[in-house]
């Protein structure tokens, strides 16, 4: 898991041009800022040698105050790096840790001036002996 996490949050840095902080971030912060944390593991449904992890990859934009109600929170650079972020992902599918990792949900969050990506690896299950 904090390979996979971990690899994750390197591509995404360097595709970004901004930091990854691991944990869970809950909002945004006093500049453009990324973290990874895991959600959890799962035996395979269908074989039971395997197992899925999923990650969350969160990014947040430098706070901006919006007062305005005519001029809401713009959404654009959430949704661009929501998008470079996935094709970052997809580039490192196959050397993350697991055989193969892939964003499998994005979720914007207009409040928070943030997106959460929800990353799923599958592999062999630790625990099987």
């Amino acid at each position: 898991m904090t390979t996979m996490r971990q690899t994750i949050a390197a591509a995404l840095q360097a595709e970004l041009g901004f930091p990854f902080v691991d944990g869970r971030l809950e909002g945004a912060q006093n500049m453009n800022l990324g973290c990874t944390f895991p959600i959890g593991i799962e035996e395979g449904d269908e074989n039971v040698a395997t197992e899925t992890l999923t990650v969350a990859v969160r990014l947040f934009q430098k706070r901006i105050d919006v007062t305005d109600p005519e001029h809401p929170f713009n959404p654009r650079y959430l949704e661009d790096w929501a998008e470079r972020a996935q094709q970052a992902m997809i580039a490192i599918q196959t050397s993350a840790g697991p055989w193969f990792i892939r964003p499998v949900a994005v979720a914007y969050d207009m409040d928070q001036q943030g997106v959460e990506i929800t990353v799923t690896g599958w592999g062999w299950n630790g625990c099987d002996p």
